[in-house]
């Protein structure tokens, strides 16, 4: 249902105008089906009703300002049947009070449908009264303040709009850096167009060909069938593309929220790295599976690695290196020292020299925690450190 109610709400600037229209009129046929009223209206009178309905209709225009929550709480189909709803009664509204122009016009109700001709409806607001009325002072004022009144009601029902328009156009700015928002509105392309049709529409936002840095161009983009496929060419005929590298990279893009909205969906994204010859140098794909297949590896690697320091190891002659572990990210080295440091001084140490050993930042290069605890000979807890990208980037 929320899928079909954004689909609704694609249907454009003039889909939404012949909706709606279609609602009132069908509206205004059911509600005069059922109501036989003998009332009539003259043109002042009936010039206010349409004020009138300018305005309700302004109202109903309201509700699109929740649509983004709406979305991202699961309850558009709510919002589109409360827009969709609300010109019920004012189809009604309108058609009863064109029905009784009409009867004062032409002595009859069935005319009413001119009201939603846009220039018909000048013939039922203009056509003279089939009773002649005497002209009075009175009745003169009164048509005055009603059609001043009818005017006000239009323009009120107009600046609502305008606002509302800005408002929406404001939150559709913001809405381009809400992940969630745009998270549920892929899931509604897709949903309602296919995932092939929604990957066709990403590729014409990818300008290529794009200079990406001193070696790499982006040259083409590709769709094959369920596979949003980047053709990259290399042109460092030294450039390596090692098992860590590829490590890197499966990382990187892994967690990348430019790839993370299509393999939500059910995309597989492939990076083809290729030389200047077009001979293929590299190749990557990403999809939920393959990460979740790559994380096991790598964090079993990590844990093999871990496993494998043995202690105790004497690394200076105050500093023992006993073991290490690896859980959740985080990379553990157990150190005891033999003398308790003066003060925290050599926390600050440690991290400067930690952040500059170069096989710290190829771990950290994976975005993991390199975590020491430190410890007297006796057991006694000294402190920890705790180092990764953003503590050295900063």
């Amino acid at each position: 249902m929320e899928a079909w109610a954004y689909q609704i709400l694609q249907f454009g600037k003039f889909g939404s105008l012949l909706l709606s229209w279609g609602v009132l009129f069908g509206s205004a046929v059911v509600g005069l089906a059922f109501t036989g009223h003998a009332f009539k209206l003259g043109r002042a009178a009936y010039f206010l009703t349409m004020g009138l309905s300018f305005l309700f209709t302004g109202m109903t225009s309201l509700f699109v300002l929740g649509l983004h929550d709406a979305v991202k709480n699961d309850y558009l189909t709510v919002i589109v049947a409360l827009i969709i709803g609300s010109l019920i009664p004012i189809g009604i509204f309108t058609g009863i009070c064109a029905a009784a122009r009409s009867r004062d016009a032409f002595g009859t109700r069935d005319r009413w449908f001119l009201s939603f001709i846009p220039v018909a409806n000048l013939v039922l607001l203009f056509a003279p009264p089939q009773e002649q009325r005497k002209p009075s002072p009175v009745r003169t004022a009164r048509s005055i303040v009603l059609v001043v009144l009818g005017f006000g009601l239009i323009g009120a029902g107009g600046g609502l709009n305008r606002w509302v328009e800005g408002q929406a156009n404001q939150a559709n700015e913001t809405a381009q850096n809400d992940a969630l928002l745009q998270k549920k509105l892929t899931r509604y392309e897709v949903q309602n167009f296919g995932l092939e049709a929604f990957l066709k529409e990403t590729v014409k936002a990818v300008s290529v060909p794009a200079k990406l840095d001193g070696i790499t161009t982006l040259k083409a983009v590709e769709i094959d069938k369920e596979t949003f496929r980047y053709v990259y060419e290399i042109s460092d005929k030294n450039a390596n593309f090692s098992r860590n590298w590829q490590d890197v990279m499966m990382n990187r893009w892994c967690k990348s929220l430019d790839f993370k909205f299509m393999t939500d969906v059910g995309a597989t994204v492939e990076g083809k790295y290729v030389s200047q010859e077009g001979q293929q140098l590299a190749e990557l794909k990403v999809n939920p599976a393959l990460c979740d297949q790559w994380r096991l590896q790598f964090d079993k690697t990590m844990q093999d690695a871990a496993n494998a320091i043995k202690g105790p190891t004497r690394l200076d002659e105050v500093t023992t290196l006993n073991g290490a572990d690896y859980k959740d990210g985080t990379f553990t080295y157990y150190y005891t020292f033999a003398t308790m440091p003066s003060n925290d001084g050599w926390k600050a140490y440690m991290k400067n020299r930690w952040c500059q050993a170069d096989q710290f930042k190829q771990m950290m290069a994976f975005d993991l925690n390199i975590r020491g605890v430190y410890s007297t000979e006796a057991s006694a807890p000294i402190g920890e450190v705790l180092v990764n990208s953003e503590i050295c980037g900063t």
